[in-house]
């Protein structure tokens, strides 16, 4: 029963528009992970490098839609990469686009790293990492529409660039969680009682009536959890990546 009002309450919710609306997305190839909100797949660099002592992990993360203008969508992008061959890798920030299958393609807004503007290429070098995020501003109506986005990006190693192109796939749509690390939400109701007691027919008199008359109030509260998980197309495998 509890669940059942519980229920109808996040849907009232989603109906009156009081919370943004977003959209999940799950890497369409290779085996998802994810940190804070994010969710990507990590990758080789250079691609067909025989071991993994250089990777990327290209990440996004939930689509929202603004709450300054409804017109418009939030949508953030991660790249980390981390270097443990001999030979720098030089990410290309200009590179960085988000298109659609139909092929249109979105700069970013910003890209920043560490807080801090990203201008010209970034030289990552032997034994170091470098996590960029990119926040892109999108139509609220077109994106919630896609399917499927495409995350292009292109690094450099020595004279060879390597264009990639990951592709991400909608898993569900629901009400706006900002965190897919399983942290959970609270709702918390509450009521109040009050009491009058007192001399029978003399606390009812006018003016006189509170020298024969005491009362007494109390209150309630409880709260649920609610966890906000994976989306509603079903958990997302993998595994979080932890910064080092």
């Amino acid at each position: 029963m509890t669940r059942t009002i519980l229920a109808a309450l996040l849907a009232a919710v989603a109906v009156c528009g009081c919370a943004p609306r977003q959209a999940y997305y799950r890497p369409a190839e290779g085996v998802p992970v994810g940190r804070e909100g994010l969710v990507g797949v990590r990758v080789r660099v250079p691609p067909g490098a025989p071991d993994a002592e250089a990777s990327a992990v290209a990440a996004l993360s939930p689509l929202v839609r603004s709450e300054r203008d409804g017109r418009r969508a939030d949508l953030g992008a991660a790249l980390e990469f981390r270097n443990k061959r001999r030979a720098p890798v030089v990410f290309l920030p200009e590179s960085v686009r988000l298109a659609t299958v139909s092929g249109e393609s979105v700069r970013p807004v910003a890209i920043t790293r560490g807080g801090r503007p990203v201008e010209g290429p970034v030289e990552v070098p032997y034994w170091h990492e470098a996590t960029f995020v990119a926040r892109f501003s999108l139509n609220a109506e077109e994106a919630f529409k896609a399917r499927t986005l495409l995350l292009n990006w292109t690094y450099r190693i020595g004279d060879d660039q390597y264009p990639q192109s990951t592709r991400f796939t909608v898993t569900g749509e629901e009400l706006a969680q900002r965190s897919l690390s399983g942290d959970t939400a609270g709702l918390t109701t509450g009521s109040s009682n009050y009491r009058s007691s007192g001399v029978p027919l003399l606390m009812d008199l006018p003016f006189l009536g509170g020298l024969f008359r005491s009362t007494s109030s109390s209150s309630s509260r409880s709260s649920v959890s609610i966890g906000t998980g994976p989306p509603a197309g079903g958990a997302v495998p993998g595994q979080w990546w932890p910064l080092e």
